[in-house]
């Protein structure tokens, strides 16, 4: 006599609640860790030239609004301004543009809050562009010294 077929279903049941648990518990961190990351691409200048990076983004699925500050040190670049925007966040699917980028405050740019409607609105999808799109360039003046960083 097998006494494992037995008490097999009493057995479950606890690891039945144990999953369902974990589930409650790890479902919403899936969530968190699923935020859109934005990468700005690497570079290097000598002291004078232009240039521009790429801004790109990760997870970036179903987003709906955007508002950061970028932070750089003034005394190695002077910010210029923005350009090549994604056309899947300007008008009619978002206010993407030059507009957004305030440089006033050496060393930081704010990029002022991009949105693609009404948050309460329930046709408001927001925008889902895949890993590794440009969404804009940040340009630049080098005006530091050979070897400076930020």
């Amino acid at each position: 006599m097998s006494y494992s077929n037995y008490f097999y279903p009493k057995k479950t049941l606890p690891m039945r609640k144990l999953y369902i648990l974990l589930i409650l518990i790890l479902g919403p961190l899936v969530t968190v860790l699923a935020q859109p990351t934005l990468v700005i691409a690497d570079g290097s200048a000598c002291t004078g030239d232009n240039f521009c990076l790429p801004v790109t983004v990760d997870d970036f699925t179903n987003i709906n609004s955007l508002a950061f500050d970028f932070g750089y040190d003034p005394a190695v670049l002077n910010f210029t301004g923005a350009q090549n925007f994604n056309p899947d966040m300007e008008a009619p699917n978002g206010n993407l543009g030059p507009g957004l980028f305030n440089g006033a405050t050496p060393g930081i740019i704010s990029f002022g809050t991009w949105e693609t409607g009404a948050c309460d609105d329930p046709d408001n999808f927001g925008a889902t562009l895949d890993d590794g799109s440009v969404i804009f360039e940040l340009c630049f003046e080098a005006v530091g010294a050979y070897g400076d960083q930020t």
